[in-house]
């Protein structure tokens, strides 16, 4: 959980706070983990107030299957080839409808 203070206008300067729910994600043996390294060093970035620098990296994809019957295959190309591009065409014409008035 975060939290900011900020002081709108005025000269007392506001603070940043970061809370997590176990201080055992910033040990030595967890920084190995780059998913808590991650958070560790977007946690430190935040809260000295260089948001620029927040990066979270995206997890690699191990394996992908996407397992379709051939029914929901079938519904699919049909809404891929005809659905879609209809619902587009029906736009293209209720614009031009409106522009033409």
């Amino acid at each position: 959980m975060t939290s900011e203070r900020v002081s709108p206008g005025l000269s007392v300067p506001g603070g940043r706070l970061v809370v997590v729910g176990s201080g055992d994600i910033f040990c030595n043996r967890r920084l190995a983990d780059q998913g808590c390294q991650a958070l560790s060093l977007n946690a430190i970035n935040w809260a000295v107030d260089r948001d620029t620098q927040l990066h979270f990296p995206p997890r690699p994809i191990e394996r992908f299957q996407l397992s379709l019957s051939q029914e929901q295959l079938a519904k699919l190309r049909l809404g891929l080839l005809f659905a879609l591009p209809g619902a587009v065409g029906l736009l293209g014409l209720l614009v031009y409808w409106t522009r033409r008035r």
